[in-house]
Order: C-alpha cells, then structure tokens, then sequence
C-alpha cells in the first residue's frame, strides 16, 4: 500500500509463475518448485526478480526499492541454505542476482561524480557494500569445502560494473551520418521506430545494446550491402565511432568497436551483427536505440536509477574469478570455465567449445 489518502494506491509486483503449479518451466525437475515451495515459502520466479522499471519511473522511491531488493536478498539466500544443505556430491551451482541488479540501480547513490547523484537518496549510498558484505557471509559458508581435496570451489562474475552517467543514441547517430535512413513520411517525427526504416537506403542499423548491424544483401530482407563492400563499411564505421567526442565531457563516447570474427566463431557468425560498440565508461547505448528507434539528440544524460552498467568495452568492466586452487592459465576467460569444469570431472572438451583449463598453462605459439 503506497498511499490510503487521498488517493488509495496499490503497488503489485509484477505476476511470477507460481513454483508448485508451473504454467512454465521455472525448475526440473518440475516437482523441485513444489518441494522448495513447501520447505521455505512461494518464491519469486520471475528472470529479473526485482522491479528495476518500477524504481525508473518513480512508482517506488530509492527505499521501497531497497527494501524489496532486502526481501529478495534475504530469500536467495533461503534458497541457497535449503539447496545447499541437501548437496552431497556432483556439481552445485548457485546464482545471486542481487550484485547485478541492484549495482545497476543504486550506483548513482554511492557515485558522487554521477550527474544524478544529487536525485538520489544518500542513505543507501552504502547499499552495495553492505550487499557484498553479505555476499562474503555466502562465500564463507562454501569455502570450508575446499579443504577436501576432492572439491572445487569457483565463484566468478561474467563482468565488472561502471558508471552510466550519459547515453548515446546510436541509431540517431547512424541516421545523422548517413547510414539509416528514414522513410519520406516519418521524417518529422520527433522519434521514429524500427518500423519508420527506409531499407532500401539504409547501410547499417542498431538493434540490443551493442549491435551494430549492415545492411547485408541476401541475408536482411531488404538488404543493399553487398558482401564485397561490408570490410570497407565496417571499417568505416569503425574509425568513424571511435573518433567521436562528447562536446560536454570531452571523452570519446566509444573507446572500441569489435568486428565480429574477433568476437564469434562456428556456423551462426553469418547471423552476428558485424560489429559490437565498445563504449566508454560513463556512456551506454540508449534504452530507445537499443530497439531501433531514432531522436533528436545523439548524446544526452542516463535519465534513470538504472545508474550503473557493464554494456562497456569489455576490457574497462572485467568480470572476476576466485578459485580454490591455483590458476595456471595467464588471463583466463569465462569461456574456460566450463572446459575447467568438465575437465574436473573426467570429461573430455566438446569440439565445438572453446577455451581451456584454468589449471593448464596458456601455451604460447
């Protein structure tokens, strides 16, 4: 209950699949949900528990915000005493969403140079180390384990975290240097969508966070780029992007953009988008541009809670990696853990997968 007078107002998450009647998979097996459910309580299901838009919009304020992200923290880690009181051997494998989530919406509280700081409540500036003092109370109820030979422990994150303080508007870019063009009728609008694209004058486009797509002849419906020219198109736009800088900060908004042999490998890389934008921290993709949407202005302030991010170059938001032994391998990837694991458990590396053990020196040539 948000407000009785005087005006009633009824704040409801959003619905999640309920885990003792699956109208989809939530667990397998699917009696899991309903054994868990009985045990410790109904739980939320939902993939990003939190209500991160609620906080964007101003439905709930920084403390109502906290005080779910503490509800889901305090149920995680049910979750993770119920299931881990129950393991014997074999592979236990557990996922704690909260360092993500709740780093992305209260950077700005702890941030003093992010543009919104001022907006935001300094009593949680706190917040995320108070999470990752808990987080240390986690780790040290699994480290006891790995004085079994026989054990292995890992915790690891996929990425880093960094300020998102301004968004680029990638597709405005794209639009205002040539390379999108919008259809004769939608060109007074303010902003345009996807659907407002002009394909058969359009070179490239952005489509996710940082996909930046050609125009490709026999691969896009209505492609014109053909495959002899995308090298010179995507080197192109290379130079062009990494070359910019924000008239406000002076900072290049892009520091690195990523073509896509260097990144994907196997039969799909025809699919791939031809580049990934590495930005620079403090700047990310836009929300709007990131669904294929044009507006007037290329680089503005990140107008939401939503303060912190890791859609960077990958190099200026490394993920972490802690083992309980040694680690031979010099720089090693996220791609080498599921080898590292398979590895330890006397199975052999698939050839399609990439990597290598952890425990294995790199080998140079």
């Amino acid at each position: 209950v948000k407000e009785l007078k005087p005006h009633f107002k009824l704040y409801v998450t959003p619905i999640n699949i309920d885990p003792t009647d699956q109208a989809a998979p939530v667990t397998y097996p699917k009696e899991l949900g309903a054994e868990i459910a009985r045990d410790i309580g109904a739980f939320w299901t939902k993939g990003l528990p939190c209500d991160t838009k609620a906080f964007d919009y101003g439905i709930l304020n920084d403390g109502q915000y906290v005080g779910q992200a503490e509800i889901l923290l305090k149920e995680r880690m049910e979750l993770f005493d119920h299931l881990y009181s129950r393991f014997d051997e074999g592979l236990f494998y557990f996922y704690v969403s909260s360092t993500d989530q709740d780093t992305h919406m209260l950077w700005r509280n702890m941030d003093k140079t992010h543009p919104k700081h001022a907006e935001s409540d300094i009593r949680y500036a706190g917040y995320l180390h108070h999470l990752y003092e808990e987080m240390d109370k986690l780790v040290g109820k699994v480290l006891p384990a790995a004085e079994d030979p026989n054990t292995l422990v890992l915790i690891c994150s996929d990425h880093g975290f960094a300020q998102f303080a301004h968004q680029f508007h990638l597709n405005t870019w794209l639009r205002d240097n040539g390379y999108l063009a919008i259809k004769d009728s939608a060109k007074k609008k303010e902003e345009t969508t996807i659907f407002d694209v002009d394909w058969s004058q359009t070179l490239a486009y952005n489509i996710g966070f940082n996909g930046l797509y050609l125009n490709l002849k026999n691969r896009e419906g209505q492609g014109i780029v053909e495959a002899e020219k995308a090298a010179e198109i995507t080197a192109r736009l290379s130079r062009e992007l990494t070359g910019l800088t924000d008239p406000d900060t002076g900072k290049p908004p892009i520091i690195k953009v990523y073509p896509k042999n260097e990144i994907y490998k196997g039969e799909f890389v025809k699919d791939m988008p031809e580049m990934l934008v590495g930005f620079h921290p403090g700047y990310r993709n836009s929300s709007p541009s990131v669904l294929g949407t044009t507006g007037q202005t290329t680089i503005d302030l990140n107008p939401w809670a939503w303060s912190g991010d890791h859609s960077m170059a990958r190099d200026s938001v490394p993920g972490s990696l802690f083992s309980s032994r040694k680690v031979a391998k010099a720089n090693p990837s996220i791609l080498d853990l599921p080898v590292t694991i398979l590895e330890f458990f006397g199975i052999g590396k698939p050839e399609q997968m990439e990597g290598s053990s952890i425990y294995s020196p790199t080998r140079v040539g």
